[in-house]
């Protein structure tokens, strides 16, 4: 008898748990939230790609301090990227998403104004800025050489930058 007592408290225990659960999951309520999610997901991609060139000429505005002067920046894309699904062929916002290539480098032209002696240390403080950016890795100097410039000196610089692969998918 006191093992049946105890045997049903820890059964009236469970089953209050069981209550505090709520209604079991039905299977095709489950599956449309995952479709829902999915189709959010592919939408906030094609909106990533279709304003990424924006936020990388923003993030370069940013971080140029007021001594560099920008004179071309160029966005090179990477491979197209197809549908591999036939199911992702219906869908217009995977055909948008893929057909959109990926930036892959960004190359910066420039030139540093200033006092001759502290053109070099300016460079190397704007390739640290962007090498601390999220967005950007590996910043390389193509070219860094002082050229006449107006009445003054120059230094005219060239830099390659790889985009960072989650901020283009």
């Amino acid at each position: 008898n006191v093992e049946i007592v105890q045997k049903r408290g820890a059964l009236s225990g469970i089953e209050k748990q069981i209550a505090s659960l709520g209604a079991p999951v039905d299977q095709d309520q489950l599956m449309k939230m995952v479709a829902g999610i999915s189709r959010r997901r592919q939408l906030a991609k094609v909106y990533a790609n279709r304003y990424l060139d924006t936020v990388l000429i923003g993030e370069l505005a940013a971080l140029t301090p007021p001594g560099i002067r920008l004179t071309e920046v160029k966005i090179s894309l990477g491979p197209v990227a197809t549908a591999t699904t036939p199911n992702a062929s219906k869908d217009k916002t995977n055909d948008a998403a893929a057909s959109k290539p990926s930036p892959e480098e960004v190359t910066v032209e420039g030139l540093i104004l200033g006092e001759r002696q502290l053109l070099e240390t300016s460079l190397a403080g704007f390739k640290i800025a962007l090498e601390s950016s999220p967005i950007f890795r590996q910043v390389t100097l193509q070219k860094n050489s002082v050229e006449p410039y107006r009445k003054n000196d120059a230094l005219h610089f060239i830099l390659n930058m790889k985009v960072e692969e989650p901020v283009h998918g």
